[in-house]
């Protein structure tokens, strides 16, 4: 329901002010997080996480300690992703697909892992039509990631 009143306020707002401002979060760069483990007990300990957290793995390198999700469509949380705005108000984001990259590398006696969310577009309906609007990612995934490794670790 809440969902509905966002895409709803958002599709108001674009008839009424008819301006769409793309994305104003900067995605995540790239970065190393650091963990005082070896990389099978990160890579277990993503592969748990994973699975609590509904990612589903479609490729897996264990000798290169890489892994990568399905596209994961129908996110909708707007704390996860940004599509924008219309006039003032957040764009509710409307089947957007996310994936995420994971790779790990052995630092001395600690892992290095470096995480990339990938998210691809959102359709709203505005006086001219359905719009695509490009997303980015907030960077709330990866510290969500990042935060349950430390746990289990």
């Amino acid at each position: 329901m809440r969902h509905s009143v966002l895409l709803l306020s958002s599709m108001l707002a674009l008839s009424a002010a008819g301006c769409i401002s793309p994305p104003t979060a900067k995605p995540p760069a790239p970065q190393d997080y650091y963990f005082h483990a070896t990389p099978e007990r990160v890579w277990n300990a993503l592969l748990l996480i994973y699975t609590d957290l509904n990612v589903p793995i479609s490729n897996m390198d264990k000798s290169s300690w890489f892994m990568r999700s399905q596209n994961m469509g129908g996110v909708t949380d707007t704390a996860w992703v940004d599509c924008g705005t219309a006039g003032a108000n957040p764009i509710a984001p409307v089947n957007v697909s996310m994936s995420v990259t994971t790779l790990l590398r052995p630092t001395g006696d600690s892992t290095a892992m470096r995480l990339n969310v990938s998210v691809g577009t959102s359709s709203v309906q505005t006086l001219g039509g359905m719009t695509e609007l490009p997303c980015v990612s907030k960077g709330g995934l990866e510290k969500r990631v990042v935060e349950l490794v430390r746990r289990r670790l």
